[in-house]
Formats: C-alpha cells, structure tokens, sequence
C-alpha cells in the first residue's frame, strides 16, 4: 500500500524467534501430501530447510514463499517455491496464491504452514 502511494519506508526487522516444541515433526510432516507448504519469513525458510534435509530431501514440494528474501533462502537450501508473492505480506500472499484446484477454483486441500515462534525470553 504504502508504495502504491509513493510513501518511502523502512522496514526494521526487530522481532527475534525461537524454535517451536513441535519441530521434530517437521521431517516427518514434510513426507505427506500437501496441497502447499506456505513459507511466511526467511527464519521458517531456514528450519524448513533443515527439515528438508532431515526428512532426505523429499520431491515435488509445493512451496509458496511470502517474497523474495524467503524464497533466496528456499533455493540455496535446495527448494524452489512454485509461487512467490509480488509483495512480502500476508494480504498479497493471501490474494495472489493460485487456487489449489485449478479445474474448480476450488481453495480446499491442506496446507502446511511451518511458522517460527516469537521468542519468549
């Protein structure tokens, strides 16, 4: 919005983040069938990654990334996202992802969304 009204802006990352209790089950999450795994900060990028790899790299993910910092992240690890938002937020993400049955328009199906805890300390 805001530079669609030609207002400058900084963005200031001041949030740290903490791995969740459930991490564990990432590997083993990232082997079942999704319709999309949505990927919503360069931090859960980088523990997908790790649980990627830990689950033996698994083919034929269907990543979307929040914007292009996330999916960098994504490919170095070995993930290529199959749809990036034009603009890093959750709105744009939610508008432009393309449904999850094409022949229906149909937005059913499951999703992973591996997201990082706000650290509490």
């Amino acid at each position: 919005i805001l530079k669609k009204k030609k207002i400058q802006y900084n963005i200031i990352p001041c949030i740290s983040h903490s791995i969740g209790e459930d991490r564990d089950s990432l590997p083993y999450a990232l082997k079942q069938n999704w319709s999309y795994i949505v990927v919503t900060s360069p931090e859960a990028a980088t523990v997908l990654v790790e649980g990627f790899l830990e689950a033996g790299s698994p083919q034929n993910l269907q990543i979307a990334s929040i914007g292009q910092k996330t999916s960098s992240i994504l490919v170095q690890g070995g993930l290529t996202p199959i749809f990036e938002a034009s603009c890093s937020n959750a709105a744009t993400l939610i508008q432009e992802i393309p449904t999850l049955d094409k022949s229906t328009g149909s937005t059913k199906g499951n999703v992973l969304y591996p997201a990082s805890l706000i650290a509490t300390s």
